[in-house]
């Protein structure tokens, strides 16, 4: 680019006796001048917006296609250049995406937006060609000043090492998933084999060959607003030495969060669970031939307002819970019908940000339980009406040990007179702890009502804690080791149930797509009746693809 004084005094030169020569010379000095000035400052301007987008590109709203500008009309770049009403230059964006590296929900932005101008009339302008010529005299030579890249605060220089970091760390063994229009998919299959010491989960069962099949499938939007994520997930166990041990599992749910405003958002849950019973479940009076099967499905809708360091949430939860027939060892069935039951249920929560570390909160929650039959098979009306409260917290502290705690209390109401009341404290925690960037412990408690067909009894108090460890040895290789306890209570009625939990567990990623993986799982059960306890040691090894 063309200093303007220099070209300036190297046209005044050219003045001579024909003054209508002299005049246009000077026209045409001027014009060109003009121009260079132009063409100077919106490369100036160009080199500065995608500097900015680089350095600090949370401050670009998504999908903007506009680089802030002077709202001066360009004289030689005409409507090509010209400012748009809100004093912007129009230009296209465009994104790249290397190796197809998914959107930032993974990989955070992978690249900077390259902004480039889209009018041919800015090659083909008037005098393009006269501004890249040289106008100069002996005394004044020509001198190129190329406007020069803007300064990046500290903050901008924090913000684009951190987007370097983020480029640097991104996991390599991720599988991208595929892309169905704005949606990501990653489906997986996984087959495992092994050995389990007691399929049946009885007192004194015998061992079999394990054979595991599973498949999964996550969801993820790739939307400038809103957000659409989805986890699902089935599963088999197929044990040939044991009859009537083989049984299957699933879970999964899809959820919807709309922005309505910066402020105001609105969420959506569809939910869905297969599970089995035990076949000396407490709540079978006899031994089963088969693993009866228990279905769940439910959904929520919550809306969430959080002006300024206030937040409110209001959620409201429909679930329904339906119990298979079993078939006894006899060969006759057993009617299970009297269980099944739907939950309608209310929760509100209000909560104040002291600090992005601690944020209180108070939680209000409402619910009913209504059973399809007014008396189940004993004589007992167990619908029932709950209430809880509780106080607790979200925590980020030095963004090592992040999640949530609450404590509080509940209690139920039968409808039969008959049926005590059911009450007690409630805890509830989620929390993770990053001990260093490769070791992570995480601890989950949860305390719930569950429902049951003791005669006399309402139900019971179950609670259940649990803490993992994981650790890289390698980048792709990762072990984790888990324990478990839950505790069941039963109101009015002697039982008590223990369960313990401890395993472990090895991933090794061979690549985005292939991981070997291998597992333990020890389960004993301890209960105060007699012919109840069991042990179980379940031994896998397989592989997982996953895309």
């Amino acid at each position: 680019m063309r200093n303007p004084s220099s070209s300036h005094v190297g046209l005044v030169g050219c003045l001579g006796p024909g003054g209508k020569i002299g005049t246009g010379l000077i026209a045409l000095a001027l014009y060109a001048m003009t121009a260079a000035t132009h063409a100077q400052n919106y490369d100036s301007g160009l080199r500065g917006a995608i500097a900015g987008a680089i350095a600090n590109p949370s401050d670009r709203a998504p999908g903007e296609d506009v680089i802030p500008r002077s709202g001066n009309t360009d004289p030689v770049f005409g409507d090509a250049g010209a400012a748009d009403a809100n004093g912007g230059y129009r230009v296209r964006r465009k994104t790249r995406r290397s190796n197809g590296l998914p959107p930032r929900a993974v990989h955070r932005d992978v690249h900077a937006p390259v902004y480039v101008a889209t009018s041919p009339e800015q090659f083909n302008a008037p005098f393009r060609s006269e501004l890249r010529g040289t106008f100069a005299t002996s005394a004044h030579p020509p001198t190129s000043v190329s406007p020069d890249s803007p300064t990046l605060s500290a903050v901008q220089e924090k913000l684009l090492a951190a987007h370097r970091r983020e480029l640097r760390d991104a996991d390599p063994y991720e599988p991208l998933g595929l892309r169905l229009g704005s949606i990501y998919v990653s489906p997986s299959i996984e087959q495992d084999v092994g050995y389990d010491t007691n399929p049946g989960e009885v007192q004194g069962g015998k061992g079999s060959r394990a054979l595991r099949t599973e498949g999964a499938v996550k969801l993820r939007s790739d939307w400038s607003s809103d957000e659409l994520t989805g986890d699902l997930r089935g599963g088999y166990f197929y044990f040939p030495d044991v009859k009537g041990a083989n049984r299957p599992d699933g879970e999964g749910k899809v959820d919807l969060r709309l922005d309505v405003t910066k402020d105001f958002d609105v969420l959506t849950e569809i939910r869905g669970s297969l599970t089995t019973q035990q076949p000396d479940s407490v709540n079978l009076p006899v031994a089963t031939k088969s693993r009866p099967l228990v279905y769940g499905y439910g959904t929520s809708l919550a809306a969430n307002y959080h002006p300024g360091y206030w937040h409110f949430t209001l959620r409201g939860n429909i679930d329904r819970t339906e119990y298979a027939n079993a078939t006894l060892v006899d060969g006759t069935t057993f009617d299970q019908s009297d269980r099944n039951l739907a939950q309608y249920e209310l929760r509100a929560r209000l909560g104040y940000d002291v600090s992005p570390a601690f944020r209180p909160f108070v939680e209000a929650r409402a619910d009913t339980r209504q059973y399809d039959l007014a008396f189940d098979f004993s004589g007992f009306a167990r619908s029932s009406d709950g209430m809880a409260g509780l106080v607790g917290a979200g925590l980020e502290l030095t963004r090592t040990l992040t999640g949530e705690i609450a404590v509080g209390y509940g209690q139920r109401s039968y409808e039969d007179a008959r049926l005590k009341d059911l009450g007690g404290p409630l805890t509830e925690a989620s929390l993770s702890w990053s001990v260093t960037p490769l070791t992570t412990i995480t601890l989950k408690n949860s305390t719930q009502f569950v429902e049951t067909t003791l005669a006399g009894s309402p139900g019971a108090l179950e609670r259940q804690i649990g803490l993992e460890i994981s650790h890289a040895l390698l980048r792709n290789l990762i072990i984790t080791g888990s324990i478990a306890w839950t505790h069941d209570h039963y109101e009015t009625n002697v039982e008590r149930d223990n369960s313990f939990t401890t395993g472990a567990k090895a991933e090794w990623k061979l690549n985005r797509n292939l991981v070997i993986k291998a597992s333990f799982l020890h389960t004993q059960e301890i209960t105060n009746v007699v012919g109840r306890d069991y042990g179980e040691n379940t031994y896998l090894i397989g592989a997982r693809f996953q895309y």
